[in-house]
């Protein structure tokens, strides 16, 4: 995978700083970052907007995935639940379905208000790479079997990757986390969006299709 544009590796000193709580750095702006994939022409296809979100109940250990999409013309959406999971992995699996659903490469422009997803994606997955995924001290890095799906589909597609702080307004990042609560909760609301089989979600059947409940929703045609 080709990388452009990364957060350099850490130095020895900092290395602490992998196991930062995330959400303590909410007010500080984060600048967008690129992962490249494969290389198609500029100008050949629009560029995808996607916003991806994650909820997560503590007490059911339920959770809820959403996904946003605005490409070209085209307005798609899709989200889905999962039991005995976390917020971390419903964040991730977000991002993998609006990456998962393109079968040819795509440049996609991803919003998540997950600095996990977004450090991971940025400073922290080349060097889980190069450590045959353990972390800085040799650890197993948590949730990869959703971080390897996700790096795979980096290979392929050129992503933008940008921060926003979730619940301030932000349309895109608004209508994500509705539809990932909405999921979360198995709304009536999310239910009449529409609901499609493991065997019509094509190139992310995988994993927003897993055995463990998911329901996925949509609202407008799978993309070819």
């Amino acid at each position: 995978m080709k990388v452009k544009n990364l957060v350099p590796v850490l130095p020895k000193e900092t290395k602490k700083k992998e196991s930062i709580n995330f959400y303590a750095e909410v007010n500080k702006p984060v600048p967008p970052r690129v992962t490249k994939g494969l290389t198609v022409p500029k100008d050949s296809l629009p560029v995808v907007q996607a916003y991806t979100d994650g909820a997560w109940d503590k007490t059911s250990k339920k959770g809820g995935w959403g996904v946003f999409i605005q490409y070209g013309s085209k307005q798609i959406k899709r989200s889905g639940r999962r039991n005995n999971t976390t917020n971390q992995r419903m964040e991730l699996l977000a991002a993998i379905c609006a990456l998962g659903m393109w079968q040819e490469p795509h440049y996609i422009n991803l919003h998540t208000d997950s600095l996990y997803l977004m450090k991971g994606v940025t400073a922290w997955l080349k060097v889980w790479l190069r450590n045959g995924w353990c972390t800085a001290y040799g650890k197993p890095v948590k949730n990869k079997d959703f971080w390897q799906e996700l790096a795979g589909l980096l290979e392929k597609h050129t992503v933008t990757w940008t921060w926003v702080k979730g619940h301030s307004g932000h349309l895109g990042n608004e209508i994500a986390d509705r539809l990932a609560t909405e999921a979360l909760r198995g709304s009536k609301k999310a239910r009449q969006e529409g609901c499609i089989t493991p065997r019509e979600i094509g190139a992310v059947n995988g994993l927003c299709a897993g055995e463990d409940g998911v329901l996925v929703l949509w609202a407008g045609k799978p993309v070819t």
